[in-house]
């Protein structure tokens, strides 16, 4: 009995780890990213890096959605500063993202960077 325990708390602490730190709203998502950029201390560090991996997670899905030669404005490491500021000039009324869920409000943020790829230069990027 206490060996099945032991088996379920190592199985759930090997799965957690790996799904990464899921927000609920878009409020929550947002101080952590901003916590991180306003501070250097080790607790903003650590919020700014769940951030940063949440956002990746959504980014990657986001990416695979997409039509061929859509690209994003951000590469992956933008994304968080960028969602920052996206957000601090769209807020709007008395409870800012209490009740929008933190996927879709950076897929809203995802879409509205989305832009042509860019075409490479085949002199400096040969086929």
């Amino acid at each position: 009995m206490v060996a099945l325990a032991l088996f379920a708390g190592l199985l759930a602490w090997s799965i957690g780890p790996a799904q990464g730190y899921v927000y609920k709203t878009a409020h929550g998502l947002y101080r952590d990213c901003a916590a991180g950029i306003a501070s250097h201390s080790e607790t903003g560090r650590h919020r700014y890096r769940r951030c940063a991996d949440f956002i990746e997670q959504i980014f990657n899905n986001w990416n695979l959605n997409q039509d061929n030669g859509i690209c994003s404005r951000y590469a992956d490491g933008e994304l968080p500063k960028a969602y920052v500021e996206y957000w601090r000039h769209r807020r709007r009324g008395l409870l800012p993202g209490l009740f929008t869920s933190a996927e879709s409000s950076v897929n809203q943020f995802l879409d509205s960077e989305k832009q042509t790829c860019p075409v490479p230069d085949p002199k400096t990027h040969p086929p």
